[in-house]
């Protein structure tokens, strides 16, 4: 309906494509302005739709979903909804492709350091070039070489430190505000431990003693997002794959991490009830946590 149009340009022609794509938006036109009018006539899991292609404004879903909570029944059809709107996104956008802006490497090739500087160093192609010409313009290229070469040194380096796994853990360590939880323990044995930093964004799990589990099957984690939208998998685990830390960005987002038990191929979605669970909130009065740094810093 009208009333329900985004601003985003991109959204609206979205919720058109989750039409044409299967996804049907059955919202009744009962002559409401607003979701929260929707929300007072019981529409509420009508609005899954439009949460999930952010085509409602950050007081309507926040509105919707804490209505969907309190019916408490209605969680996992909101989630499920909530999916299929994407699924149905996805489908619509499969085929479309995007080629980079023609500007786009003149663009990147103007922001580098001197570029513009040693391009002019160069010189003309079509000028006559004698021996000490040709001399100066191999080091000028030459020159131009390396500092390429130095910025893509210092790129790599920053995107390493960035988004690698130790850069992730050194970095959390490292925050003023680390906060360290007690260790969790799993329904057969072993335990969690989550080292959390909101300044960095960022966390990462400990994982210790874990039980083989039968062929077949595999450790899966899972992070829960706080707005209560499907979670978010870190990938399947054997009993000895737990040696290192387990990363994750985006703190933020989500509300807690757990556990569960899938198919050694893994799941898209959690098929059994988590073997243990952990608070991701730093803030929370709920649950074993102690805060402050890991003992051995």
């Amino acid at each position: 309906p009208a009333r329900f149009r985004p601003s985003d340009p991109v959204a609206e022609m979205t919720l058109g494509l989750m039409w044409a794509g299967g996804q049907r938006l059955d919202l009744q036109p009962a002559g409401c302005a607003d979701p929260q009018c929707d929300l007072d006539h019981g529409r509420t899991l009508e609005l899954a739709d439009l949460a999930a292609v952010h085509a409602l404004d950050t007081a309507g879903h926040t509105a919707a979903f804490s209505a969907v909570q309190r019916r408490g029944g209605e969680l996992a059809r909101w989630r499920s909804r909530v999916d299929g709107a994407r699924q149905a996104v996805a489908w619509a956008f499969r085929s479309v492709t995007a080629e980079p802006p023609s500007a786009l490497l003149d663009e990147v090739l103007r922001r580098l350091p001197a570029q513009d500087v040693g391009m002019d160093l160069i010189g003309d192609e079509s000028a006559p070039a004698g021996p000490p010409r040709d001399r100066l313009r191999w080091l000028k290229v030459t020159a131009l070489v390396l500092l390429a070469a130095l910025v893509l040194g210092v790129g790599g380096w920053t995107v390493w430190s960035q988004f690698t796994r130790p850069g992730i853990v050194h970095r959390i360590d490292q925050s003023k505000d680390l906060f360290t939880t007690s260790e969790y323990p799993a329904q057969d044995g072993g335990s969690v431990q989550a080292f959390l930093s909101r300044e960095q964004n960022s966390g990462y799990l400990m994982i210790s003693g874990m039980p083989q589990l039968p062929e077949g099957q595999s450790y899966q984690l899972w992070l829960y997002p706080s707005d209560g939208t499907a979670p978010a998998s870190l990938g399947t685990f054997d009993a000895n794959g737990f040696g290192e830390p387990v990363t994750f960005r985006g703190l933020d987002r989500f509300a807690a991490m757990g556990i569960s038990v899938e198919p050694s191929s893994g799941s898209e979605v959690p098929t059994s009830e988590p073997i243990v669970g952990v608070d991701l909130d730093p803030t929370a009065q709920t649950g074993p946590r102690y805060g402050g740094r890991p003992s051995n810093n």
